[in-house]
Protein backbone atom coordinates (compact mmCIF):
# COMPACT_ATOMS: atom_id res chain seq x y z
CA UNK A 1 0.00 0.00 0.00
CA UNK A 2 1.71 3.18 -0.87
CA UNK A 3 1.16 5.57 1.41
CA UNK A 4 1.87 9.34 1.51
CA UNK A 5 2.85 9.91 5.22
CA UNK A 6 5.35 12.24 7.42
CA UNK A 7 6.28 10.10 10.08
CA UNK A 8 7.55 11.10 13.23
CA UNK A 9 9.31 9.34 16.40
CA UNK A 10 7.92 10.20 19.58
CA UNK A 11 11.00 9.95 22.12
CA UNK A 12 10.51 9.58 25.55
CA UNK A 13 7.23 8.64 25.26
CA UNK A 14 5.99 5.93 27.25
CA UNK A 15 2.64 3.68 25.83
CA UNK A 16 1.95 2.94 29.60
CA UNK A 17 1.08 6.62 30.34
CA UNK A 18 -2.51 7.49 32.22
CA UNK A 19 -5.09 8.49 30.15
CA UNK A 20 -3.98 12.22 31.87
CA UNK A 21 -0.73 12.27 30.59
CA UNK A 22 -1.86 11.47 26.90
CA UNK A 23 -4.88 14.11 26.75
CA UNK A 24 -1.75 15.77 27.49
CA UNK A 25 0.00 15.18 24.92
CA UNK A 26 -2.88 15.06 22.74
CA UNK A 27 -3.74 18.82 23.38
CA UNK A 28 0.40 19.94 22.52
CA UNK A 29 -0.66 19.54 18.46
CA UNK A 30 -0.97 22.77 16.82
CA UNK A 31 -2.07 21.34 13.89
CA UNK A 32 -5.20 19.41 14.91
CA UNK A 33 -4.87 15.80 13.95
CA UNK A 34 -7.08 12.96 14.04
CA UNK A 35 -6.37 10.35 16.56
CA UNK A 36 -6.75 6.65 15.47
CA UNK A 37 -7.06 5.10 19.24
CA UNK A 38 -6.00 1.31 18.18
CA UNK A 39 -4.41 0.33 21.28
CA UNK A 40 -5.91 -1.02 24.58
CA UNK A 41 -9.08 -2.63 25.79
CA UNK A 42 -12.31 -1.52 23.79
CA UNK A 43 -13.87 0.26 26.71
CA UNK A 44 -10.71 2.05 27.68
CA UNK A 45 -9.74 2.83 24.17
CA UNK A 46 -13.56 3.94 23.47
CA UNK A 47 -13.47 5.86 26.79
CA UNK A 48 -10.43 7.88 25.62
CA UNK A 49 -11.89 8.70 22.37
CA UNK A 50 -14.96 9.96 24.19
CA UNK A 51 -12.45 11.67 26.19
CA UNK A 52 -10.51 13.57 23.14
CA UNK A 53 -13.80 14.51 22.05
CA UNK A 54 -14.92 16.44 24.70
CA UNK A 55 -11.91 18.25 24.91
CA UNK A 56 -12.38 19.02 20.98
CA UNK A 57 -10.16 16.92 19.34
CA UNK A 58 -10.92 14.60 16.64
CA UNK A 59 -10.41 10.69 17.21
CA UNK A 60 -11.92 7.68 16.24
CA UNK A 61 -11.66 3.90 17.68
CA UNK A 62 -11.26 1.42 14.47
CA UNK A 63 -13.31 -1.88 14.37
CA UNK A 64 -12.18 -5.30 12.90
CA UNK A 65 -13.35 -4.34 9.06
CA UNK A 66 -13.58 -1.09 8.93
CA UNK A 67 -12.12 1.79 6.75
CA UNK A 68 -11.14 5.56 7.59
CA UNK A 69 -10.25 7.67 4.70
CA UNK A 70 -7.75 10.61 6.04
CA UNK A 71 -8.16 13.46 4.40
CA UNK A 72 -5.55 16.91 4.54
CA UNK A 73 -5.90 18.81 7.72
CA UNK A 74 -6.76 16.05 10.04
CA UNK A 75 -10.21 15.47 8.77
CA UNK A 76 -11.42 11.62 8.03
CA UNK A 77 -14.25 9.77 6.82
CA UNK A 78 -15.83 6.56 8.32
CA UNK A 79 -16.62 3.90 6.19
CA UNK A 80 -18.89 2.20 7.72
CA UNK A 81 -18.60 -1.76 7.51
CA UNK A 82 -20.35 -4.98 9.16
CA UNK A 83 -18.05 -5.36 12.07
CA UNK A 84 -15.88 -8.76 12.06
CA UNK A 85 -14.53 -10.78 14.91
CA UNK A 86 -11.12 -10.37 15.28
CA UNK A 87 -10.71 -13.88 16.63
CA UNK A 88 -8.68 -16.81 14.77
CA UNK A 89 -8.92 -19.59 16.52
CA UNK A 90 -6.21 -22.70 15.16
CA UNK A 91 -8.64 -24.85 13.83
CA UNK A 92 -9.35 -22.20 11.03
CA UNK A 93 -5.88 -21.07 10.08
CA UNK A 94 -6.16 -24.12 7.00
CA UNK A 95 -9.13 -22.70 5.74
CA UNK A 96 -7.83 -19.07 5.92
CA UNK A 97 -4.71 -20.57 3.93
CA UNK A 98 -7.08 -22.05 1.23
CA UNK A 99 -8.59 -18.67 0.84
CA UNK A 100 -4.80 -16.87 0.20
CA UNK A 101 -4.18 -20.14 -2.04
CA UNK A 102 -7.42 -18.90 -4.25
CA UNK A 103 -6.91 -15.37 -4.46
CA UNK A 104 -3.07 -15.85 -5.10
CA UNK A 105 -4.22 -18.31 -7.93
CA UNK A 106 -6.76 -15.71 -9.19
CA UNK A 107 -4.29 -13.24 -9.42
CA UNK A 108 -2.00 -15.29 -11.06
CA UNK A 109 -3.96 -16.45 -13.81
CA UNK A 110 -5.19 -12.74 -14.67
CA UNK A 111 -1.74 -12.16 -15.23
CA UNK A 112 -1.27 -8.41 -13.82
CA UNK A 113 0.67 -6.02 -16.85
CA UNK A 114 2.60 -2.95 -17.15
CA UNK A 115 -0.91 -0.83 -16.17
CA UNK A 116 -1.08 -3.08 -12.52
CA UNK A 117 1.92 -1.69 -11.83
CA UNK A 118 0.36 -0.24 -8.52
CA UNK A 119 -0.90 -3.29 -7.10
CA UNK A 120 2.46 -4.67 -6.65
CA UNK A 121 3.13 -2.76 -3.48
CA UNK A 122 0.17 -4.55 -1.91
CA UNK A 123 1.33 -7.90 -3.41
CA UNK A 124 4.68 -7.11 -1.75
CA UNK A 125 3.30 -6.26 1.45
CA UNK A 126 1.17 -9.71 1.25
CA UNK A 127 4.77 -11.41 0.93
CA UNK A 128 5.62 -9.99 3.86
CA UNK A 129 2.65 -10.97 6.15
CA UNK A 130 2.65 -14.37 5.14
CA UNK A 131 6.99 -14.80 5.87
CA UNK A 132 6.38 -13.11 9.06
CA UNK A 133 3.24 -15.96 9.75
CA UNK A 134 5.99 -18.49 8.37
CA UNK A 135 8.66 -17.44 10.30
CA UNK A 136 5.98 -17.30 13.95
CA UNK A 137 4.77 -20.64 13.14
CA UNK A 138 8.27 -22.08 12.63
CA UNK A 139 9.36 -20.84 16.11
CA UNK A 140 6.68 -22.47 17.78
CA UNK A 141 6.94 -25.69 16.30
CA UNK A 142 10.78 -25.66 17.81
Amino acid sequence: MAVKAEIHTINGFSAHADRDDLLAWAANFTTSPFFLITHGEPESSLAFSQTLEKAGMKSAVPSAGQEIQLEPNGAAKAVKLPEQPVLLRGEEVPSVLTEILTLASGLRESAPGKEDEDILPLLQSSRILLETARRKMSAKKV
